[in-house]
């Protein structure tokens, strides 16, 4: 038989162990409850420092981007040689009524165009070095049929603030050359105001500055000008055994265009009574006047011996030549 102190003993021990295992399971908690809180603290570090890390890949390329756009916009404002665009000069014509342009337009494809007033020459160019002129660019224009080289000493001067200036000198005694003998005196004093002399070896060459600009058509309108609807629009003439086409085009403001493979005319236009009144400036800025005799219902257009049909494409002649 169990005594009373006895019992109470028991109790106590009991007591003793419930109060023993209260405590462990206390600091249990207590550990698993910092233990939380310090997880959750290094977990916000690592998420931090992983924001960190991804975002340097980043702030990288976009100093590399501006370092390279900034190199890139120094370069095309102060180091720019490239040649592709158009290049104008302008001369006096020879009765001192307008200032004709000269304009040479290089393409990205090697294509030049030579526009003088309303005429425009298409050919093609290069660069070569010589020993004597240094850089070289060639000119092969084709004129009245026949392919002319025209060979430039050229350098870049200016900058995009300042002014970019293409100087050119005609090394071939061709170009736009002032005392050339064909030329009146008039003419000869205008291109010389524009244009300065340079010795090599002994030969005079004339340098020519040309500076960026858009390639206009800039001419006098008829003051009596009188369009015929059956005209207007795009033409489109081919010879087939010379493998040969090209476009005559009538516009609604009194200008017209005559496009083929190596030549186009710009010029202005009227019509009276069945006859056609072209003019336009040829190359040494003399304006030419011209007339013909056409007939058209506006489905077809003839004059002489060329017959026309009607085309919505005023550059159809390229692929009828190409064929």
């Amino acid at each position: 038989m169990v005594s009373k102190e006895q019992q109470n003993m028991g109790n106590d021990e009991l007591e003793k162990e419930d109060t023993e295992a209260n405590t462990e399971s206390d600091a249990k908690e207590d550990d698993i409850e910092t233990a939380d809180k310090t997880d959750g603290v290094l977990n916000e570090n690592t998420a931090e420092k992983r924001v960190r890390h991804g975002r340097a890949p980043l702030i990288t390329a976009a100093f590399i981007f501006l370092a390279a756009l900034l190199f890139f916009c120094t370069w095309k404002c102060f180091f720019d040689t490239n040649i592709n665009g158009t290049w104008e000069i302008e001369i006096v014509s020879s009765d001192n009524s307008e200032k004709v342009p000269f304009d040479l337009t290089f393409c990205g494809n090697k294509t030049v165009r030579f526009h003088s007033g309303g005429m425009v020459y298409v050919g093609r160019y290069d660069f070569s070095n010589d020993e004597g002129y240094g850089d070289v660019l060639n000119l092969y224009i084709p004129v009245y049929g026949q392919v002319q080289l025209f060979k430039f000493n050229y350098r870049f001067e200016g900058n995009f603030f300042s002014g970019r200036v293409l100087k050119l000198t005609d090394l071939s005694g061709m170009f736009l050359a002032p005392d050339d003998s064909s030329s009146k005196d008039d003419d000869v004093d205008g291109k010389k105001k524009i244009t300065d002399s340079v010795d090599i070896d002994g030969t005079t060459y004339y340098r020519w500055d040309f500076s960026p600009a858009v390639e206009e058509y800039k001419l006098s309108k008829y003051k009596d000008f009188k369009k015929d609807k059956n005209i207007i629009g795009s033409w489109l003439y081919k010879n087939d055994e010379a493998n040969y086409a090209y476009t005559m085009t009538f516009n609604d403001d009194g200008t017209f265009e005559q496009l083929a493979p190596e030549l186009e005319i710009h010029g202005t236009y009227t019509v009276k009574d069945g006859v056609c009144y072209t003019k336009f400036y040829l190359i040494s800025g003399v304006e030419s006047e011209q007339e013909f005799e056409y007939k058209s219902d506006g489905k077809t257009f003839g004059f002489e011996d060329y017959e026309f049909t009607k085309t919505n494409d005023k550059y159809a002649y390229l692929s009828e030549s190409n064929q």
